[in-house]
């Protein structure tokens, strides 16, 4: 979940070339979409939403877990 209070250590990251996959839980991937393009303009070069969302990768079966906040991410 993107959280607005990490966005200042997102973008401070020195990883401005890692991929970032955005997803939401949302139609349409709405709020992946307008945070991808949020990450795009600060700077991030390979970012895009997870096509069909969440939903599509729980329907392929795919593993789900959590690996901490994106302020935690962009300091490894």
């Amino acid at each position: 979940r993107f959280d607005a209070s990490q966005w200042a250590s997102a973008t401070n990251s020195p990883h401005r070339t890692t991929q970032i996959i955005v997803y939401c839980d949302c139609p349409a991937e709405a709020s992946a979409v307008i945070v991808s393009s949020q990450l795009k303009r600060a700077g991030f070069q390979v970012v895009q939403p997870l096509q069909g969302g969440l939903e599509a990768w729980r329907q392929a079966g795919l593993a789900i877990e959590s690996s901490g906040t994106i302020a935690e991410a962009a300091s490894a």
